[in-house]
This record gives structure tokens, sequence and C-alpha cells, in this order.
């Protein structure tokens, strides 16, 4: 701020010029930013017309560590493994750090994991423990590890569906698992009791919901093993091949098109890109589906949800193919 003789004043930022009396502490621009490039002492003061400011100290200090991230933060290993975690340091100058070596680590119940000063973590107990890290009061993210047991003989075995699938280069299959026992009962389960894993995750990437997704034309084979069984699991293969083949695009209805309200309802919808063989490609989870009417029908997904009497047509399209069927709400 300038302050005149008849008693105004204005600002004078951008007008005077700005010094750093030590520039290997702090620089400063035309415009009175000040960037600091050492840790010490400057003063900072500003100049016009042969007038001087007053001084202003200026103390830059070394950044301050503001949070801890840890990885892995969710993970599972067979009783009597080990698994090496890693933290990393966030500063106040936006600056990252590796602090594996350096942070105290914690297991929240050691009879079922223990945790060295490396972040090596080991698995004595069946069941799942909390992992973080805490350096200078900083305490990390958690990270859940679940430790399971040796497998047992098992008189199941894990069935993945559908099986032998197509998908086009851009779009998604939903798998499912389930258990298949011995006397021919079967056990849809949940994604939290199962890992997906793809053999070539160049050509086709999977979730740990089960969605593949095709990246570029290609195969592999889609796996799912049992968290609490290693020894229990299941595959099926997934092609992937270019959108072009695709000439017949086709939404199928089951259970007719009539609903109440309250239903719930899933339609599917498929691609044929061969004559031979039966060429079809499931498009259920590829596609974007809408409802003309959210207030008679909504969609979420592929999924139906009847909340209204009245009409509407449900349509799905995929890479400028559409499909619709006209559904009665009562």
């Amino acid at each position: 701020m300038g302050f005149y003789s008849d008693e105004t004043s204005r600002e004078l930022t951008q007008e005077v010029s700005w010094r750093s009396r030590d520039t290997s502490i702090a620089t400063i621009s035309e415009a009175g930013l000040v960037v600091g490039v050492g840790v010490g002492n400057s003063t900072i003061t500003a100049v016009k017309d042969g007038g001087v400011s007053n001084r202003a100290n200026l103390i830059v200090s070394e950044a301050v560590l503001e949070s801890i991230i840890i990885s892995p933060i969710n993970a599972s290993i067979i009783k009597g493994s080990i698994l090496q975690h890693a933290a990393t340091g966030i500063y106040s100058d936006g600056a990252s750090q590796d602090l594996t070596q350096e942070v105290s680590w914690r297991s929240s119940d050691t009879s079922i994991a223990t945790i060295s000063e490396a972040g090596v973590a080991v698995g004595v107990g069946v069941g799942s423990s909390i992992i973080n890290a805490v350096k200078d009061g900083i305490i990390s993210n958690d990270g859940r590890l679940t430790v399971i047991g040796i497998s047992e003989p098992v008189n199941y075995f894990v069935n993945v569906k559908p099986k032998n699938t197509v998908i086009f280069v851009g779009s998604a299959q939903q798998f499912e698992a389930e258990l298949i026992f011995d006397d021919g009962s079967k056990e849809t389960l949940s994604n939290d009791r199962v890992i997906w894993n793809s053999s070539a995750f160049n050509i086709v990437t999977i979730t740990n919901s089960g969605r593949a997704n095709g990246l570029v034309n290609g195969g592999t084979r889609i796996k799912a093993t049992l968290i609490d069984n290693v020894n229990a699991w299941g595959e099926t293969t997934l092609s992937v091949i270019n959108v072009q083949s695709l000439f017949a695009y086709t939404m199928n209805i089951s259970g007719g098109n009539i609903l109440n309200i309250g239903d719930k309802s899933g339609l599917t919808v498929n691609g044929l890109y061969s004559l031979l063989n039966n060429g079809f490609v499931d498009l259920t989870y590829s596609s974007i589906w809408t409802s003309s009417d959210p207030s008679v029908i909504r969609m979420e997904g592929p999924i139906m949800y009847a909340v209204g009497s009245g009409t509407a047509t449900i349509t799905a399209s995929y890479e400028g193919r559409v499909s619709s069927g006209e559904f009665i709400v009562r």
C-alpha cells in the first residue's frame, strides 16, 4: 500500500519493485508472489520512486507431512504366508516420499496378522485385521488384511457362468460364480467370496465384481477362486472380436411385456456376428438402456423396475445399433 501526502492511500502491488534479501531462501516476482527455494529467513521489501517499504520477515521451513497412504488396502493371504505393505507420505508442498521403512506399522489383531517394522505382514490366524501406519502423529488410511486357512478337501466345485462367451472390443460381460455340491444343489457366490482373474489382462480386464471388459482382439480364461478355499475354483473362456462384425442386434424379452407395479424384471440383448456356429454375443451389460417414461418403468442397467401404471418403451443401444420393446405396467 502507498500512502500519500494528501492522506490518501492506494494499492501499489503491481507497481513496486519487489526485493528479497536472500534469493537462496526466497525469490519474489514482479507481482509480489514469493517462492520458498531454501530453508531459512529472508527479508522482503518493496521500492517505488525512491521510497522503500517496511521490512517483512519471511521464514521458509521444511515441508510438513500431511497424510500417509498405505497399500494394499484390501488383500488376502493364506495362513503362514507373508505380504509386503508400502507407505507413501504426502507433504504440504505436494511432494510424495516412500515412508515404508520410517513409519510405525500396526495390526489391529495380532492373533490374526503381525506386521514388522519393514511393513511385512504375516498371517498367523484365520480372520481379518486392520493394518495402518503412523509417523509424526499422522495416521494412515486403513488396509484390511484377510487371512484364510489351509484348504480342506471339498465336496463341491465352482462353476463360472455364462460359459465360453464372446464380446466386442470396448464392450463388457458380467460373470457370476456358484458352488455346485455333490448332491446337485447350488449356491450363488457373492463377490466378497471369490477372487476374479483374467489370464490375459492385456486383452480382457475384470473387476472384483466379475465384470469383464474387452480391450483388444483375442481370448482369455476367466477364473473365479473361492477365497476361503483356494483349491476350489472354476473358469470359462471369453473371446473379444471387432464390432465391425456385428450385423444384427436384438433385445430379448422373457416373461411377457406386461408388468405389475412393484415388479422387477431383467432384459438381455444379443448381437449376431456370424451365421455359422451360433455366432451370438451377449451385449446386455455393454448396451445403454433407457426408458421413455421413468415414472412408469425405471431402468438400472438392464433391470426394469415397474414404478407406476402406464406404458413405456424400453430401448437398448450399442455402437449405433438400437432395439426396443413396449411394456405395460398395471
